[in-house]
């Protein structure tokens, strides 16, 4: 908005006339004060204000301003949101943990999109499903399990403002629950299990958490040996007679591991 003022002594009146000058063109504008400028309606470049009055008795007075810049930025910020690890993507769905973090960036384009040369962001925004906005100023983590909406845009220095943009994941904090199985032969007395070299060990496992993101591995161990992944039924055949521990545990795609 062009706003200048013009006073004088002695005329309450005077004629004023005022004029940008592209410096570039050597062309010029009449304007106004208090007149509004669209955006496009000048060239970008560098430009003068000129403002000149003359009194009743024809005395003269001029003044210009130092060169100012004209940009043309017509284009809003471009934000994208990144999801960090712990992370496990599906069927187009995106799962994580309380602990994984989520950041949102942002580049300001001017004229045409991608340019990456806008006038630069504001601030960027965001909410989680229907809470209240929020400004972005580092990465922010989801404590609830179930599915949510993240939703986020971000505006430039002059007041571009890109659509909302939205970001569904699934929160999973929930590892699996596993169970052992014996067949035939086998004797249970006194809290203790019996088998013997025939009978077969399995191991099944349901993935835990409202909505879960699927078991990856399962794995056990005899005694104080190392652990194997689990991968069909197996027996204790190689074992001496005697008491022997099997300890298993599995981890879901987000590598929530039971206790």
């Amino acid at each position: 908005t062009i706003n200048y003022t013009v006073k004088d002594n002695l005329d309450p009146s005077p004629k004023v006339k005022a004029y940008l000058t592209d410096l570039e063109e050597g062309t010029a504008i009449q304007v106004i004060s208090g007149q509004a400028i669209e955006p496009l309606s000048i060239d970008d470049g560098f430009w003068t204000l000129t403002v000149e009055a003359t009194d009743w008795v024809g005395n003269f007075s001029s003044s210009t301003t130092a060169k100012f810049e004209v940009i043309w930025d017509i284009q809003p910020p471009r934000s994208e949101a990144t999801v960090h690890s712990p992370k496990f993507i599906s069927d187009n769905e995106t799962y994580m943990t309380s602990a994984t973090e989520i950041s949102l960036s942002a580049v300001d384009d001017l004229i045409e999109i991608g340019d990456g040369k806008g006038l630069g962001v504001k601030e960027t925004k965001y909410r989680i499903d229907t809470g209240d906005w929020q400004d972005y100023t580092m990465p922010f983590n989801i404590p609830q399990e179930s599915s949510h909406t993240i939703t986020y845009y971000s505006s430039d220095i002059i007041g571009n403002t890109e659509q909302t943009k939205s970001l569904d994941v699934t929160v999973d904090n929930i590892p699996p629950t596993t169970e052992i199985s014996v067949s035939s032969p086998q004797y249970t007395s006194d809290g203790k299990l019996w088998v013997s070299s025939e009978t077969a060990v399995s191991l099944s496992v349901i993935d835990g958490g409202i909505i879960p993101c699927g078991v990856k591995y399962t794995e056990y161990k005899v005694n104080d040996g190392g652990y194997f992944i689990y991968l069909s039924t197996f027996y204790l055949s190689t074992l001496p007679e005697g008491e022997h521990t099997i300890d298993y545990r599995s981890y879901d795609n987000l590598l929530n591991v039971e206790a």
